[in-house]
């Protein structure tokens, strides 16, 4: 083994050595999040009751009403499913969310910085993911979907050319955080879009063809069958059910004169 390989070989040792402590610091912040009392017990205890109330055979938009998107509550169930409904399933969903972005991140800027500086960026990365509360929430959920996209696109940011399968991969990413919280997966949906027209624009055939036209199908084709047997307008009427959206309050005269009045 030549000396180049074995500095690779040293390097990638070390590397592991560092995900592991970036493990134990995340899961101790975890667990003191949920049972030390960070946050009040009502900031999330619409996830936990959702979760719960799925794995009981409910429906969501038809046996009780969250203005929330179901994803966040269909993950909660899944691990209630497998821990139990108690409060270890909230901080493993938070924990293994946190875990796959810090991890990602640190492997995409550990080529352009050294071990220590890498592991201190992704332990900050990921203060800044879960912020101070250490507990999921449906944000979070929307988030990670979100910078799981941001990551695949920096992978093959240096390519001339974008594989199929990363549009596709892209459209799929935005409508899971769309049906995880709406705003930010609009959001995720134009970002995405810019990206693609100003960094791709040799390919707009492929951004409408394999990004934008699958990301459509899979929106409406989620909100045709959720609506056969659920009222899932309530969501995307912003929670408002069975009022209107709050998008009507702009053609509203009085709320239009206090919104130019406070600018």
């Amino acid at each position: 083994m030549d000396k180049k390989t074995a500095d690779k070989s040293k390097f990638l040792k070390l590397d592991k050595y560092v995900i592991l402590l970036l493990f134990l610091i995340i899961f101790d912040l975890e667990l003191f999040g949920i049972f030390g009392e960070i946050v009040p017990f009502r900031d999330y205890v619409n996830v936990f009751e959702g979760g719960y109330r799925i794995l009981s055979g409910q429906v969501q938009y038809l046996d009780f009403y969250f203005p929330t998107g179901p994803m966040v509550f269909l993950i909660q169930a899944f691990f209630q499913f497998i821990i139990g409904s108690n409060l270890f399933a909230m901080a493993a969903q938070s924990f293994v969310l946190a875990i796959v972005l810090c991890t990602l991140f640190y492997y995409l800027i550990r080529k352009e910085f050294s071990l220590i500086l890498s592991f201190i960026f992704a332990l900050f990365f990921y203060l800044s993911f879960n912020g101070l509360t250490f507990q999921p929430w449906y944000d979070h959920l929307a988030y990670f979907f979100f910078f799981l996209n941001i990551f695949l696109l920096l992978k093959y940011y240096k390519q001339i050319s974008l594989p199929k399968s990363v549009y596709i991969l892209s459209a799929i990413l935005a409508t899971l955080s769309f049906y995880s919280k709406q705003d930010v997966g609009l959001l995720q949906v134009f970002f995405v879009l810019i990206f693609f027209i100003f960094n791709y624009s040799k390919e707009l055939k492929s951004t409408f063809k394999y990004y934008l036209f699958p990301l459509v199908l899979m929106v409406g084709g989620i909100f045709f069958i959720f609506s056969l047997f659920t009222d899932i307008t309530y969501w995307f009427n912003l929670g408002q059910y069975p009022h209107s959206s709050r998008f009507s309050h702009i053609f509203i005269t009085i709320k239009s004169f206090n919104i130019i009045t406070s600018l």
